[in-house]
């Protein structure tokens, strides 16, 4: 259920990233979190 979840958050991380890059940082700051953990 947690991968579930995690999962999920990264794909909405990735689709707001590609869709507005400069709307807002906090989306890639969000990725790099998950890429490290």
């Amino acid at each position: 259920m947690k991968n579930l979840f995690k999962l999920s958050l990264i794909l909405l991380v990735l689709s707001t990233t590609l869709n507005g890059r400069n709307k807002d940082d906090s989306a890639s700051v969000l990725s790099e979190k998950f890429l490290i953990s």
